[in-house]
Parts: C-alpha cells; sequence; structure tokens
C-alpha cells in the first residue's frame, strides 16, 4: 500500500508544479522519478531473505513496467491513474498469508489450538 501512496502522491504533485492534466504527466518526470528511486534503493536485508517484500525494489519494478508501457505504446505522456487502476496489485505484507494453502492451515490450526482452551475458560 506505501509503494501505491508513494507513487499516487508524487505524480499528483508533479500535476500541480506542471499545471497539466490532472492523470497525465509527461515520460520524462517518470524517468527522472524512477532514476531518484534507483539511488535511494538499498540492497536486500534479512527481512527480504525472509520473503518480506521491500517497497524501493518494488516501486522500481513498478516503475520500470509503467516506462516499458509507454515505450511499447510510443505515447508522449503518462496516465498514471491509468496505471495505477490497471496494472497495480495489492500484496499482503506478511509471506505466510500470500500463499493461500499455508493461509488455510493456519487458520485451521489456530481453531483447533484455541477452541479447547475458550471452552475450558468457559465451564470455570
Amino acid at each position: 500500500m506505501d509503494v501505491r501512496k508513494r507513487f499516487l502522491h508524487y505524480f499528483l504533485q508533479v500535476t500541480k508544479e506542471l499545471n497539466c492534466h490532472h492523470s497525465k504527466i509527461p515520460i520524462t518526470e517518470l524517468q527522472e522519478f524512477r532514476d531518484a528511486v534507483t539511488k535511494e534503493k538499498d540492497n536486500n536485508n534479512f527481512f527480504t531473505a525472509l520473503g518480506f517484500r521491500n517497497k524501493k525494489t518494488m516501486l522500481l519494478s513498478v516503475l520500470e513496467k509503467s516506462i516499458d508501457i509507454c515505450l511499447k505504446t510510443d505515447v508522449d505522456r503518462f496516465h498514471y491513474r491509468d496505471s495505477n487502476f490497471y496494472y497495480m496489485v495489492l500484496e499482503q505484507t506478511l509471506p505466510s498469508i500470500r500463499n493461500g494453502i499455508v493461509s488455510s492451515l493456519l487458520l485451521i490450526s489456530l481453531f483447533y489450538i484455541l477452541t479447547p482452551i475458550i471452552f475450558c475458560l468457559l465451564e470455570i
């Protein structure tokens, strides 16, 4: 969610500064933002090795995908709101919840563990 917020917040500021259409910006601004994120991107750390997402790496991949789409369609403006709607996907932060089987097993095991505890407490 932070990637989406930063993506939209930056481009909304750019549209206000440039006084352009509310959902279109020049591709040069997109490339400048990508270069800025590339400079501040940190390398993989311990949490990335555990399966957690690195927000700067995710933002960089979104920007690269956006630039590729702009170059393939040969347009001079980037429609950031359309890109946000059609190409961004929300993912869970915790790596274990992203997989459906693991989350189902976690929920079932919690049910079997917590049910006897709750019923024992109710009888007291």
